[in-house]
């Protein structure tokens, strides 16, 4: 389609909107945690939302986590606090360096992990804990078309059914051990389209990538092939996902009952895991502090903003 400025944008909120409904994202008056990193796909995310509160009488929130990576983090931060201020919302905003005292690249070469890694589990756990702490209906984030694709693809290819099986625009939460849904309302908006919607409404946005990604990753290389197909097919990649959800996630959500490991909460923080601790109970541990003491400071600071 050929679309004006104004007609344009329209149309992503259009779109969002008739993906909330489709998959069943949110109810009347529900309060949505959204989780805001500062680049295209977020500022999206919060943008649309932020249009749509009174429709769906929406209470928005807002946490950014502040990772220590050098200037990308300051400038991620810098984003985050202009919009929030912008639609008059005062973020949760969580220091990794002022709670654990070290940015997520010392954390990693203490415990002798990838960046990545550390980087995905503290994230995973802040974004799970304060959801939990806020009491908030759901989980907000900006995973676009491109990304459940990719993953989809990807996690077929390497067979990894568990993580598959997951992989969903919505997951119900589970009250008992203090997860809260996760939506994804971007699932059938682009990155070009994100890109394009930021531009022309002049929305702030980090345009650097984080420099611990690896251009040759898998992830990248499985993107560029699928933006391949789609540039010979357009509508390849809603096709794709529609199909795979309506298709494939039914068996695997059947596999995940019958072979998933049971989520109970952990014996430390209460929070949601697999095993008698969580990771990142552990990885605190690691880095000789006590899990306790650092919980007590992260719920402080939640409570307090």
């Amino acid at each position: 389609m050929w679309l004006c400025s104004r007609h344009f944008t329209e149309y992503v909120v259009d779109r969002v909107r008739a993906t909330l409904k489709r998959y069943g994202m949110v109810k009347l008056g529900d309060s949505v945690l959204v989780c805001v990193s500062g680049g295209k796909d977020s500022i999206t995310l919060l943008d649309v939302l932020w249009c749509l509160r009174d429709e769906f009488s929406l209470d928005i929130k807002v946490l950014h986590v502040d990772l220590g990576i050098g200037e990308y983090s300051v400038k991620c931060r810098e984003v985050v606090e202009k919009v929030t201020e912008k639609y008059g919302i005062r973020p949760v905003i969580l220091d990794v360096k002022r709670v654990l005292g070290m940015d997520v690249g010392a954390i990693a070469r203490r415990v002798r992990r990838s960046t990545c890694s550390v980087c995905g589990l503290i994230k995973r756990y802040l974004i799970n804990y304060v959801a939990d702490v806020l009491n908030v209906s759901a989980v907000a984030t900006g995973h676009t078309l491109d990304d459940l694709t990719m993953y989809i693809l990807k996690l077929f290819i390497t067979q990894d059914l568990t993580q598959l099986s997951r992989l969903r625009p919505y997951l119900e939460g589970v009250p008992e051990v203090g997860l809260r849904a996760r939506i994804k309302p971007l699932c059938e908006v682009s990155e070009f389209e994100t890109s394009t919607y930021v531009k022309l409404l002049s929305l702030p946005h980090v345009v650097a990538r984080c420099p611990y990604i690896n251009p040759d990753s898998m992830d990248f290389k499985v993107k560029e092939f699928l933006n391949s197909l789609e540039d010979k097919s357009p509508g390849l990649k809603l096709s794709l996902l529609r199909n795979y959800l309506k298709k494939l996630a039914p068996i695997l959500m059947q596999y995940l009952t019958e072979s998933g490991a049971e989520v109970n909460r952990c014996r430390v923080c209460s929070q949601a895991t697999s095993s008698e601790v969580c990771s990142f109970c552990r990885l605190v541990s690691r880095l000789g502090l006590k899990p306790e003491e650092v919980l007590r400071k992260i719920r402080k600071e939640v409570l307090s903003s």
